[in-house]
């Protein structure tokens, strides 16, 4: 993916509160990953976004929710920490966020909700780095001034198969 640049060979200025405000944006819809709040995770996508993933490429919300619903048991006892976000602008306006991607499985994922409540969780072989990924996400400014996805790859993806449970 190249990075779009002003006629003479700079990158598209970024705001400091526009970098801080898509970065939260990222960060936020990991949280909700964490937490399976399928719809924020819904909302931190435009009506028309666009998820292209090893499992496939999805359009729109209602595939997305269908897409979550399959994608949900792989994911129980998994957290998600993206690191490194750089933040470009596009010369349309959206802005570009790529990042790093951990998924980190804490519990067994038939031990998730248990594992949530309480303080401490000890394993023998956990926590472990289950997945980690390059995250490409543009987002544009919705109608409400926040920052929605309106595309997202989820690339580059290194998975330990010990991890899957």
């Amino acid at each position: 993916m190249e990075l779009e640049q002003t006629s003479d060979g700079k990158q598209w200025p970024v705001s400091a509160e526009e970098r801080s405000a898509v970065i939260d944006a990222v960060n936020r819809l990991n949280m909700a990953f964490d937490d399976w709040d399928i719809e924020a995770m819904v909302a931190a996508f435009t009506e028309e976004g666009i998820v292209h993933h090893a499992r496939g490429e999805v359009r729109g919300h209602a595939e997305l929710r269908r897409f979550y619903d399959a994608y949900k048991p792989l994911t129980l006892g998994v957290r998600r920490h993206a690191l490194n976000h750089v933040v470009d602008k596009v010369a349309d306006g959206t802005l570009r966020v790529t990042s790093y991607n951990l998924l980190v499985r804490v519990a067994p994922a038939d031990e998730h909700e248990q594992a949530r409540r309480q303080m401490v969780s000890e394993y023998d072989h956990l926590p472990g780095l289950f997945v980690h990924a390059v995250m490409v996400d543009t987002l544009r400014r919705d109608e409400a001034g926040g920052w929605r996805i309106c595309e997202r790859f989820a690339g580059n993806n290194s998975l330990n198969r010990t991890m899957r449970t």
